[in-house]
């Protein structure tokens, strides 16, 4: 490799973007099972060897290690694509010193796995529709409840807000998250957790009125006088009725998580 960047160079190559593999290699490349910085190694190897600036941005999201590699001369330039997708303001808002408004990548590989469809991205529903999903002011300021403070509910209530109307969020449990709290739990999936942080940072700073540990009764509701309500209460897994499902021995994925 080091030989070949040699002859590209002397054959006039300005730049080199230093990548280990693509997603469908045998080795983990950028899953969440992989450290951010963890293919640095490459570029740094590169710079070696070269003249010219060398580019990586492999597993590369977190924004201080991106400084820090450049300080240290592992890399000449840091590339993003996951993190963009996730929030193109990513770069205006780091510049602005907004990092908590950056809204995280989480690595999940689901616009991987949709090269050559329109794009999606798990934390982003905005993404590659951004021309018809446009936030506006609303016409009318209105009262509307959100019931449920998964990330559903979070960012229902946080549109809401940013329209303009008034908003309340009820959620049963001690602390806003819902289905996020438990699927953050397993191995290398802490950067849910980040997802998890951003979004109640986005309901404070959107001014919702959070009522955390309340159950939405109708009575509750019905009192409230709301003009909208929005049901975002989450899902129940279907437990096929098959023999021994009900056993001791039979449990659900959410039990051995969280016991």
């Amino acid at each position: 490799g080091k030989q070949i960047a040699r002859i590209l160079e002397a054959a006039g190559v300005h730049c080199f973007d230093a990548m280990p593999g693509w997603h469908e290699t045998i080795v983990p490349m950028i899953q969440p099972s992989v450290p951010q910085g963890h293919w640095l190694c490459i570029a740094e190897e590169l710079k070696k060897v070269v003249n010219v600036p060398v580019a990586t941005g492999t597993q590369i999201s977190d924004l201080a290690l991106a400084e820090q590699a450049l300080v240290d001369g592992k890399a000449d330039l840091i590339c993003m694509a996951r993190p963009l997708i996730a929030d193109p303001e990513l770069p205006n808002k780091a510049k602005e010193g907004r990092t908590d408004d950056i809204r995280p990548c989480i690595h999940c590989c689901h616009c991987f796995d949709l090269v050559g469809t329109p794009l999606a991205c798990t934390v982003n529903a905005r993404a590659g529709r951004e021309g018809d999903y446009v936030i506006q002011p609303a016409a009318q300021s209105k009262k509307v409840f959100v019931i449920g403070g998964g990330p559903g509910g979070m960012e229902a209530a946080i549109t809401a807000a940013k329209r303009g109307h008034k908003v309340t969020l009820w959620e049963n449990e001690k602390e806003l998250g819902g289905q996020m709290l438990i699927a953050a739990l397993p191995p290398h999936k802490g950067d849910i957790d980040k997802l998890t942080r951003y979004l109640r940072n986005q309901i404070r700073k959107a001014g919702v009125n959070t009522k955390i540990g309340q159950k939405a009764h109708l009575n509750s509701i019905s009192a409230g006088n709301p003009d909208q309500v929005i049901v975002a209460a989450g899902a129940i897994p279907i437990i096929p009725d098959i023999s021994g499902v009900k056993g001791r021995n039979v449990v659900i994925a959410s039990e051995v998580l969280t016991e």
